[in-house]
């Protein structure tokens, strides 16, 4: 579960949190990603997401 944004978009290369998520999938030991909403602006939902998929990690 990631709440915000972490990955790239906030900060560089793989990011904080969403770079341990990074690891965890390239090792095969990640199933799933649940990303919350960030309100008000949902952020976290919309760019995460978008990292995720273009990452090929799995996520609701």
């Amino acid at each position: 579960m990631t709440i915000c944004n972490t990955g790239s978009l906030a900060t560089v290369s793989w990011g904080t949190a969403l770079g341990v998520i990074r690891a965890l999938h390239s090792e095969n030991r990640l199933k799933m990603v649940y990303v919350l909403e960030t309100r008000p602006y949902n952020q976290g939902v919309r760019l995460t997401a978008t990292e995720l998929l273009h990452g090929g990690v799995p996520f609701k």
